[in-house]
């Protein structure tokens, strides 16, 4: 349950303060997004789930373009610092591949309301923003968003030694495989299946990872 902000002033006082509430706004966002959908979304929604009035919210976004943005760039920054996590933990690039596919079904799995919003729907991407006030603000979210890619990439290329474009390749091939398996599971198809996810999970790190193990390249 996101807290009520009664009596909010229009200045809080610092930067931590300002950040809360902000924060706050987009937990409340990413609450209507995942029940209505984004085109539900309305300062006045966010208004009364917050306890706060709908000219208050605008001291912190200039609309709700902005706030969606926000969430987008909240969830991305979660599952980017996992993976950043993972890198400091382990030196073997094998070994930090095998942990990102499991960090990645573990987020999806785990936050089934952000990931929705980050993946699960036709939300408006960077591209709808282009020659718009909030171009930077959807630039900044689209550099999030592709951080973990990018990150997967890189091991991939230190783990195979093959081109950028065929690791890119790689990382987007794991990356559908993936998505299918959080979407399948958020939606109780799995489930309904009869499936061991546990088993099943295993057998996915272990499928992705086989083609990847060092070996000349004519067998990626």
């Amino acid at each position: 349950m996101i807290p009520k902000i009664l009596n909010m002033p229009k200045a809080p006082r610092n930067a931590e303060d300002i950040d809360a509430v902000k924060m706050q706004i987009i937990e409340a966002a990413k609450k209507i997004i995942c029940k209505e959908g984004f085109t539900q979304l309305s300062m006045r929604k966010l208004a009364t789930e917050l306890g706060m009035t709908a000219a208050n919210i605008y001291n912190y976004y200039s609309n709700k373009d902005e706030i969606y943005l926000g969430v987008q760039t909240a969830g991305f920054a979660m599952l980017q610092e996992r993976f950043q996590e993972v890198e400091r933990q382990f030196d073997s690039p094998l070994k930090v591949l095998e942990e990102f596919v499991r960090v990645y079904l573990d987020f999806g799995m785990n936050n089934p309301d952000y990931y929705e919003v980050m993946l699960g729907g036709n939300t408006p991407k960077y591209a709808d923003y282009v020659g718009t006030d909030l171009e930077k603000v959807a630039f900044n979210e689209k550099q999030t968003a592709l951080a973990a890619a990018r990150m997967t990439t890189r091991v991939i290329m230190n783990i195979t030694g093959i081109s950028i474009k065929e690791a890119t390749y790689r990382t987007i091939l794991a990356w559908t495989t993936l998505h299918g398996v959080v979407s399948l599971h958020n939606n109780r198809v799995l489930q309904e299946m009869g499936t061991d996810l546990s088993r099943t999970i295993e057998r996915i790190c272990r499928d992705l990872l086989l083609p990847l193990k060092p070996q000349s390249d004519t067998l990626l």
